[in-house]
């Protein structure tokens, strides 16, 4: 390893942190004429209440949070471009979000899913009922993310209650370094057609060590 100003340059990502992510309900095929911007944040919002839980149960990342929330509206603002800030927060629309795994930090992830679908197992790279799999897996993968601008959300959504700010897992889905997929028959009764439940094992892996990074995982 290297020792660079910003931190420790890693010869090889190390693992950081490990969690699962459990989402429940509509997995549309995205399209020339369809993006799903509704169904991305409807995705974004049911995992939001995972990770903001993540967040409070880690002591650092509970102690970024509550740091920036004690900040004025300026220094919050200014989070987004100061490179002592853990929490980094993204506007678009009304919302603000907040991403674990970001650019400023050299975090990247890795995704563990089972696809539990309610179609027979196999079949991954063919059309079903459901849609095309690599256009529902592009449409997670945006959900997983911070939206790139205001027009991929909804033009009518504003937060809810418990959404100031919004959790999301990525600031940019180029993070993602690997991901693993198993397909499993969705058995009941699924309504609608293309409903799925996901389990979503996440591990989190550092390229560059910096006091920021170091300890996020521990308990």
């Amino acid at each position: 390893m290297s020792l660079a100003k910003e931190g420790i340059r890693l010869n090889h990502s190390v693992e950081v942190m490990r969690f699962t992510l459990i989402y429940d309900g509509s997995l549309p095929a995205q399209s020339a004429h369809d993006s799903r911007v509704a169904e991305k944040q409807a995705i974004r919002r049911q995992l939001h209440e995972q990770l903001l839980n993540l967040w409070q149960s880690k002591p650092v990342l509970i102690h970024h949070y509550k740091s920036w929330l004690r900040m004025s509206k300026e220094q919050q603002d200014g989070a987004i471009t100061n490179p002592g800030h853990f929490t980094v927060p993204f506007d678009r629309g009304a919302f603000r979000f907040i991403p674990l795994v970001t650019n400023r930090f050299k975090l990247v992830c890795e995704l563990d899913i089972l696809f539990l679908r309610a179609e027979p197992p196999g079949r991954l790279f063919t059309t079903n009922t459901g849609g095309d799999l690599d256009n529902r897996l592009k449409v997670l993968f945006d959900a997983l993310r911070v939206p790139k601008g205001d027009n991929e959300l909804p033009s009518t959504a504003v937060p809810g209650p418990d959404e100031s700010p919004l959790f999301c897992l990525l600031e940019n889905d180029d993070l993602i370094t690997a991901v693993r997929l198993e397909s499993e028959r969705l058995y009941g009764t699924p309504t609608p057609k293309d409903r799925v439940r996901l389990v979503i094992k996440v591990t989190v892996k550092a390229q560059e060590y910096s006091h920021a990074t170091l300890d996020i995982g521990n308990h």
